[in-house]
């Protein structure tokens, strides 16, 4: 519904606030509460049920509700300019909103019916719930055609209906000796294949990041397709010469490496929409796979006609598919490309956010952190906007929402990320997100199995994948398969949140120097120290004896002005072996209210064994344990 009341306009569903049409900034937190006090309108709304609404899971204290309150009283008196107050407060007890209130419909915008109270600021987000006004453009006829090949084997080579398939599509080989040949179409072409493919549940196809292995010269299809656990494999050949590309494809039975089918192709660059409709008839009578008329459309779905926009979309896939710092950076400066010469293209948006979102996470630092959690939100956005069924463009949004930008709003990345899975179930990232939200809100079990559905798509070759489940294994207590985990993982990515893990699972395996060495090295691509780590790093000297060292520590964390959830946690493990209880227990309170309160590590946690006798932190754990127990009854299976 939409609500008016005084000069405000407020979309429940859009989650946008007007001011005389325009958009009046708010965080998503006090948006929502100020949503449902406009829906509760005239009556007592508690602090508890505010709780619950805004904060369902993650551990918050009454002070959050008053100061978000507090924002929203001040911005609706000062936007109106009246002097009104619309927020009504009830001392000790809660909240009411007060005022005339008009409910709109949400289709002609008529008054449906007059109310007493309202109120519900919301941010000025894209309505991404609103379907795109332009149809959403395909792939290019290259990225195209190849699906298609692979997909006619399951008529051509059967012609019999099945009920599922598994297919790996491995990098095609890149012929040619000039230095200038497209080296990225190779991984962005089977990407683009994966991509459209992995729209259909009943066809299990390996994600771009477990075929990343198989990117050399003479790969056995029939071994690979066993390492990757599949029945067949689509393989083979491009070379570009002149403006066209030369396709030779063969898929490959996994079972025996007899081809099964196999096609030569050229395909001019300049025109390879001229054989739109035959591809387009192609997949439909090649799915002999029981496959719904959504997912008939979305594998037909055209999503950009320009040539360059696509190379530059491939590339940044390519890039994407196997992070560090340099290739998350070169692959956005790629979708920005693709944006630039079509606007419209949605999956060089979607594609935008996330890696936005992945650096801010997991590269950014300080106040770039933000910015590129903001990016990410906004990019997001614009690809639901333009099209709302794509389970690409609903991950990258999870992505954004688990940034600080956003205060680590675990609700939101769970909610997306599964609506991800829905509309494409086969993205193992999603499955990741959701391991990545249960382990900080400590509901490890559904943690480990949204793991273990993310590392049996992937067949454990995604960098964020195994990232995830490396931390799910330190916060159960598995110390010495976490460290095996980061050694393996440092093989392959530089993210400084990696050598925290191995310094943390160092220490609580018992090597304690070659913790402290690890930790004390870790730094970011601007050659500072990694803040993360060096909080980390002050609890392990002051377990260690050594005061001076950890208050010195200490002292050049808070100085260099980074802070979340797991920093602040790392101080108060600090204070505890400092033996200065008051402000341990403040800084935990801190990291559980900004998105970390996992109260099976907060038990665990050996470093906090100073504080258990403590009445504060007993009653600080208590409230912790009670929220925790909520979360996992919300988020049993």
């Amino acid at each position: 519904m939409t609500f008016r009341f005084g000069p405000f306009e407020l979309d429940a569903a859009g989650q946008v606030l007007l001011r005389d049409g325009r958009p009046m900034p708010l965080t998503p937190k006090a948006l929502r509460t100020l949503v449902v006090l406009v829906e509760r309108r005239g009556r007592l709304v508690t602090k508890d049920e505010l709780m619950k609404e805004v904060w369902p899971d993650t551990f918050v204290e009454e002070a959050n509700v008053t100061q978000h309150v507090s924002v929203l009283r001040k911005i609706l008196s000062d936007a109106a300019g009246d002097g009104r107050q619309w927020i009504e407060t009830f001392p000790k007890r809660g909240y009411r909103f007060v005022g005339p209130v008009d409910v709109l419909t949400a289709d002609s915008g008529a008054p449906a019916a007059v109310s007493r109270q309202s109120d519900s600021p919301m941010p000025a987000a894209p309505a991404h719930h609103l379907p795109s006004k332009r149809a959403a453009l395909g792939l290019v006829g290259g990225g195209v055609l190849l699906l298609a090949i692979g997909l006619a084997y399951f008529v051509g080579s059967m012609r019999q209906s099945v009920a599922s398939a598994e297919l790996a599509v491995l990098p095609l080989r890149v012929l040619g000796p000039d230095s200038a040949e497209p080296s990225h179409l190779g991984v962005g072409i089977a990407d683009a294949i994966v991509t459209r493919l992995a729209n259909v549940e009943s066809i299990r196809v390996r994600p771009t990041s477990a075929i990343l292995a198989f990117d050399t010269p003479n790969v056995d299809p029939s071994e690979a397709g066993r390492r990757l656990r599949v029945n067949h494999v689509l393989t083979g050949t491009v070379q570009q010469v002149s403006d066209t590309y030369r396709f030779n494809l063969q898929l490959v039975r996994t079972a025996d490496g007899v081809p099964v089918w196999g096609r030569s192709l050229e395909v001019d660059r300049r025109n390879l929409f001229s054989l739109e409709d035959q591809v387009a008839a192609d997949i439909v009578g090649a799915l002999a796979l029981r496959i719904s008329r959504s997912e008939r459309a979305r594998i037909g779905r055209q999503y950009t006609r320009s040539s360059d926009a696509y190379e530059e979309y491939l590339e940044g896939r390519a890039l994407l598919a196997n992070y560090s710092d340099s290739n998350v950076r070169q692959a956005m400066e790629h979708f920005e490309r693709a944006l630039r010469i079509d606007p419209q293209y949605v999956l060089a948006e979607a594609g935008l956010a996330t890696a936005s979102g992945i650096f801010s996470i997991r590269f950014a630092y300080e106040r770039e952190a933000l910015d590129w959690g903001k990016r990410a939100e906004m990019h997001a956005n614009a690809a639901l906007a333009r099209d709302p069924t794509l389970g690409e463009a609903h991950l990258a949004l999870a992505s954004a929402a688990g940034t600080m930008f956003r205060g680590f709003d675990w609700p939101t990345v769970i909610r997306e990320a599964n609506e991800a899975l829905r509309l494409n179930p086969n993205l193992d990232v999603a499955h990741s997100a959701l391991a990545r939200a249960f382990y900080h809100i400590g509901v490890l079990d559904a943690s480990e199995d949204e793991s273990r559905r993310a590392e049996d798509i992937s067949g454990g070759t995604n960098v964020e994948v195994r990232r995830v489940h490396l931390y799910n294994k330190f916060l159960s207590g598995q110390f010495q398969e976490a460290r095996s985990l980061a050694e393996s993982l440092l093989q392959r990515t530089d993210a400084p949140v990696v050598r925290q893990y191995l310094g943390l699972a160092a220490f609580y395996t018992g090597d304690r120097e070659r913790a402290r060495q690890v930790l004390g090295a870790v730094v970011r691509s601007d050659g500072r120290p990694d803040s993360r780590s060096q909080a980390s790093l002050a609890g392990l000297l002051a377990a260690g004896g050594a005061r001076d060292a950890a208050e010195r520590t200490i002292k050049g964390v808070l100085d260099g002005g980074y802070m979340d959830h797991h920093v602040a946690y790392s101080l108060g493990a600090a204070e505890a072996q400092l033996g200065h209880p008051p402000a341990a227990v403040k800084w935990l309170r801190t990291a559980a209210r900004t998105g970390f309160p996992c109260y099976p590590w907060f038990a665990r946690d050996s470093l906090l064994d100073p504080l258990r006798d403590n009445p504060e932190f007993q009653t600080f754990l208590g409230e912790l344990r009670r929220a925790n127990d909520a979360a996992r009854a919300r988020h049993a299976r």
